[in-house]
């Protein structure tokens, strides 16, 4: 029994040591779970609790301007709201300058009620993984994730095959969020020019590009568009990412993450339709 105290001690303080390392390691590089809630959490609870098919753009208008008016002002910046007569987007960037992104709402010009909707965050230095508290990223990286709901109003895509559709959805998709953010951004009618959201559509449309060049080259990898892994692709300046893709009732589900580890995806940082109500993701706690 003495020499199992003897020896015990060591083993204690190495783990001891062990885990003060990586608490340190942690602090370091940003990962702290007493973080307080950012606007781009904000940002995309926002974003989950607007509907499609119901909300008019008063109702989206006022749902951002509200979040944004109880955030702390100091930390991690105020995101600009941007408006015309059928689109809505919410931009900004981090007052340290690490973090930016944009959720953008288009509207059916006849009735005025949301039919797309956009979520992007791009963060140059992410220590804590989207899926939850705790989960630490080291070291930090250049990291994006992006989420989209699209209204097929004219029904499903149509392609010989169904790989060719969910290519097609894709490239619809793409061109949708393109001429989204013109409008936002160079409508006469917008109430501002928004920088931030005209860089992050443009660095989103080179993503689009990026894996509509894989899919156009190996078509048959769109059959893993709608797996819980999703899609494989690589990106000119980012780490590789994943797309994947889900048709459902009329409405087309794009989500992307770029630079996360590939089990982020897989574990539900990206949910498929089935499980967005329950899904809560706190996106970038720092």
């Amino acid at each position: 029994m003495g020499d199992v105290k003897m020896n015990s001690g060591p083993r204690l303080w190495h783990r001891v040591g062990a885990s003060a390392l990586l608490m340190v390691m942690a602090i370091l590089s940003g990962c702290s779970p007493a973080d307080r809630e950012s606007s781009f959490q904000r940002l995309y609870a926002d974003y989950r609790r607007i509907p499609l098919d119901q909300s008019t753009t008063l109702d989206v208008v006022r749902t951002l301007q509200a979040s944004q008016a109880d955030l702390d002002r100091t930390y991690p910046g105020r995101h600009l709201v941007t408006q015309t007569d059928t689109v809505v987007a919410s931009s900004g960037r981090s007052s340290e300058g690490l973090k930016s992104g944009f959720s953008l709402f288009a509207f059916d010009p006849g009735t005025l009620t949301a039919i797309r909707k956009y979520y992007l965050c791009i963060d140059e230095k992410t220590s804590v993984l989207p899926t939850g508290p705790g989960r630490c990223l080291f070291p930090p990286r250049r990291t994006l994730v992006f989420d989209c709901e699209v209204m097929l109003q004219g029904g499903a895509v149509e392609g010989q095959t169904e790989e060719a559709r969910r290519i097609a959805t894709i490239r619809l998709i793409a061109r949708a969020l393109r001429e989204d953010v013109q409008r936002a951004t160079f409508d006469p009618a917008s109430t501002g020019f928004d920088a931030t959201l005209s860089a992050c559509g443009a660095l989103m449309n080179q993503v689009f590009r990026d894996a509509l060049v894989e899919l156009d080259r190996f078509p048959a990898l769109a059959r893993r568009l709608n797996s819980n892994a999703g899609m494989p692709f690589s990106h000119t300046s980012l780490d590789g990412g994943r797309i994947r893709l889900t048709v459902r009732d009329g409405m087309a589900i794009a989500q992307v993450e770029l630079g996360l580890p590939d089990l982020a995806l897989e574990s539900g940082l990206l949910a498929g339709p089935g499980d967005r109500a329950s899904l809560h993701r706190p996106v970038w706690s720092r």
